[in-house]
């Protein structure tokens, strides 16, 4: 993947061929593979929350890297079912945040919507740590060992909500997030529009991924403090997008 992306002009990490001239090495039922090192340092919260805009440089970026994933072929890469994960997760998470309102029929809205966003490859990992920057320069994606077929919305608004995960102990981040959503959806427009579907589609998708998230988190006693983190950014995310919408 990193090969064709690499000859399609993106910012990516180089893998460097073994002895034999193979990319992967195995061992037992793992492999493993070296790249070239990139220029740039994963994007600190601190940098985003001083400069909001640079979420639209974000956004430009992702939109390009799906551009070339979108000539990938969908079949040589697992295929999401995120209405599903929902719809197992709901319950769990449900009964987490009684305190706040998470409409009843969530998952089924959801199932709805996800069914008619456009498929493609995604990086499906796209947090801050998996961006470098040099300064506010984009210098290119690593780590794409999640690549999956999926909605390029997904990649989008998990890149929002790993932001605001990464920055949620800062103490104006609830007020600058919004911003930096705005920023990073605008940026991706500029390269390639999102459908009407997709726009429609946002605000649930954000849930669907917090909703997921939470449900993982509190899965393991190691990711109490995660899990504790991700429940307040659902009610956040809740709170401040009720009755918004296609939760209306």
């Amino acid at each position: 993947m990193t090969e064709r992306l690499k000859h399609a002009g993106l910012p990516v990490a180089e893998a460097v061929k073994s002895l034999d001239g193979s990319i992967c090495v195995p061992q037992g039922e793992l492999y493993f593979y070296v790249t070239k090192r990139l220029d740039g340092q994963p994007l600190r919260c601190d940098t985003l929350l001083q400069a909001p805009s640079l979420a639209e440089t974000i956004g430009e970026n992702i939109a390009r890297l799906h551009l070339a994933l979108k000539t990938f072929d969908e079949t040589q890469y697992a295929p999401s079912d995120l209405a599903k994960e929902v719809e197992n997760a709901c319950p769990t998470v449900c009964a987490k945040i009684a305190s706040t309102k998470m409409p009843n029929d969530f998952a089924a809205k959801f199932a709805k919507l996800y069914a008619a966003l456009p498929r493609q490859v995604i990086h499906r990992d796209l947090s801050p740590g998996n961006m470098l920057f040099d300064g506010r320069q984009f210098k290119g994606f690593i780590d794409f060992e999640m690549a999956q077929t999926g909605t390029r919305l997904f990649d989008i608004c998990y890149c929002a909500t790993a932001i605001l995960s990464e920055c949620f102990s800062a103490p104006n981040v609830r007020e600058i997030w919004p911003e930096i959503l705005k920023y990073l959806l605008c940026g991706y427009a500029r390269i390639t529009p999102l459908n009407e579907d997709e726009m429609q589609a946002v605000p649930m998708m954000l849930l669907a991924i917090q909703t997921i998230c939470v449900h993982h988190f509190s899965r393991f006693d190691k990711y109490e403090t995660l899990a504790k983190t991700n429940i307040e950014m659902l009610r956040y995310l809740l709170q401040g997008m009720h009755g918004r919408c296609a939760l209306e």
